[in-house]
């Protein structure tokens, strides 16, 4: 064996790699385009399912409602923090766009990226209301204390009010939107006041409802997890796709403790928790299809109400990145919501080191190169042993071309005397084979993290690389990298192939023109990962080549 079927191994790997991107891609198309039309789902008007708990009260327990003679127009209420920009709409009191003002559109830098909206090509929005005859839902019209409503310098968090145009006989019932400085944690929230004479439960579900549309940035060459996730203490992080809410194959602990549950795209995530220390009953979580095309998950939560008291009803909100420090530490596995597919072993890792260097150096892509030079020096030995391993090779390619050529008709024979020539001159022709192993898992790893980590999204380095997280717009790194992959080639053993094949020999000499071409689309942060980390190698190669020619090894 040597180095050269490495490049095939690394080949496949990495083509593996993006067919499998692609197959996730391709089924998720298939699936928006195939879904069953008639396949029975709740209206959006039954927020949660027909046997949800505390969905029905007692008898005379519930109040009733009286229509209110006043007609209100619906308005949008613009509530702007120092992280965000909020519209609620006073029908429903529904979030319906929050608007970030630190991360920018896909497309268009200019404009913030717009993550919940509610518009005719996109639904993604937050919705909540109480179950029960006559009681304000997502489909009520409310109306609002203020048009619109900033966080000031000097405050830490500002309420938007809602009180239901519909009166409510027996019951006071307020909205409640509350918005805090420097968190993308919102609290949705019911302040209730029971007028009658019975105990009241109170039963409310908060939900978030959205499309199944491929997020904007999905491509062929980025394609992450867009769908339901959740967490408790039995499931874990699970992660639920809108085909298996469809065909009814959703499969999680609906009554946990406590946990979370949302909806999670490429870097971003918005998820309801539940507050064990809100003194709620056990909160049941929920996934449904409301059609066949939108998809609804959430929980219920109930509390009692005694008559004559008043009771807070609250659940917060998470809508915002996937920033996985801030998000461990806002509830246990929300940081999971960052995607990072099968190599997440490796890929947290690499991730961590990287913010520890990017904490020094206040840059990501002199982060990454800095991580190429401490990982080459950790495997320094290791690459040594390699390079004169290759050097050698090198040296020893006439004698195994003048074994190969005397003992041509018999196989068994020349394999025989070119492994005796190994031995006699202490050569390992595994020797190089390691180190593109080893480099394998850390090059993908590396991959998931420029895709994934939303801390690396529109990242600039130097120069016209504004986005290490995209690729090179003008191609001067994968011709970099083609250029220094053809010296190392042209540095190791002629690539004749393990059994002289010339055809072998062709497509190894011209792998990096294959790769280039293929590098095209890759992120411009794992290209400066790959050029210096083939740079170093052909550095240290250049110099054991010369350490063995001055030895006089030929």
């Amino acid at each position: 064996m040597n180095r050269q079927r490495y490049f095939f191994l690394f080949a496949f790997a990495i083509s593996t790699m993006l067919l499998l991107q692609t197959w996730q891609r391709e089924q998720s198309a298939l699936m928006a385009k195939t879904m069953p039309p008639n396949v029975p789902s709740a209206s959006s008007s039954t927020p949660v399912p027909a046997a949800a708990p505390g969905s029905s009260a007692k008898p005379g327990a519930l109040p009733v409602s009286a229509l209110s003679t006043v007609s209100v127009v619906a308005e949008k209420i613009r509530i702007e923090t120092d992280l965000y920009v909020a519209y609620v709409s006073t029908l429903g009191g529904v979030l319906e766009s929050v608007e970030f003002k630190q991360h920018r559109d896909s497309k268009d830098k200019s404009q913030p990226f717009h993550y919940l909206q509610n518009t005719a090509e996109r639904m993604h929005v937050a919705q909540s209301g109480l179950i029960g005859q006559g009681l304000p839902n997502h489909t009520t019209l409310y109306r609002a204390n203020v048009k619109t409503l900033t966080l000031g310098s000097g405050q830490s968090e500002v309420a938007l009010t809602l009180t239901p145009v519909v009166t409510t006989v027996g019951a006071t019932v307020e909205r409640q939107w509350v918005f805090h400085r420097d968190s993308y944690v919102i609290d949705s929230v019911y302040n209730l006041q029971n007028q009658s004479a019975l105990p009241w439960t109170a039963s409310a579900y908060f939900q978030l409802e959205r499309d199944n549309l491929p997020p904007a940035g999905q491509t062929r060459f980025v394609s992450s997890f867009f769908g339901v996730s959740v967490y408790n203490e039995i499931d874990k992080y699970k992660k639920i796709s809108f085909e298996d809410i469809l065909k009814q194959k959703a499969s999680f602990n609906t009554h946990p403790a406590s946990g979370w549950i949302g909806m999670v795209e490429h870097y971003f995530v918005a998820a309801w928790f539940a507050n064990p220390s809100a003194h709620l009953g056990t909160p049941e979580f929920f996934a449904k299809a409301i059609d066949d095309k939108h998809f609804a998950a959430g929980m219920v939560v109930t509390q009692t109400v005694q008559p004559q008291q008043r009771a807070r009803l609250s659940v917060p909100l998470y809508v915002g990145p996937q920033e996985q420090e801030k998000l461990a530490v806002i509830a246990p596995g929300l940081e999971l919501t960052v995607d990072y597919g099968y190599f997440t072993i490796f890929a947290v890792p690499i991730f961590k080191f990287l913010k520890i260097l990017h904490n020094l150096l206040g840059n990501w892509g002199w982060s990454i190169l800095l991580m190429t030079l401490i990982i080459k020096g950790v495997f320094y030995p290791l690459n040594r042993t390699s390079a004169h391993s290759m050097a050698k090779m090198k040296l020893l390619g006439p004698r195994i071309e003048h074994l190969r050529s005397i003992h041509k008709e018999d196989a068994m024979r020349m394999q025989q005397e070119i492994m005796n020539l190994y031995k006699q001159e202490k050569v390992n022709p595994a020797g190089g084979c390691l180190p593109v192993l080893v480099q394998i898992p850390i090059f993908i790893a590396l991959y998931w993290v420029l895709l994934s980590a939303v801390e690396l999204r529109h990242a600039p380095w130097v120069g016209w690389i504004h986005d290490l997280s995209a690729a090179d717009p003008y191609f001067v790194l994968p011709v970099l990298y083609g250029l220094s992959s053809f010296i190392q080639i042209r540095m190791n053993p002629k690539p004749n192939g393990p059994s002289g094949d010339p055809i072998e020999a062709a497509i190894l000499q011209y792998l990096p023109l294959a790769f280039s071409f293929m590098f095209i689309f890759f992120p411009a942060g794992m290209l400066l990962y790959w050029i210096l980390n083939n740079s170093l190698g052909i550095l240290q190669q250049w110099h054991v080549n010369q350490s063995l020619v001055r030895k006089g090894l030929k």
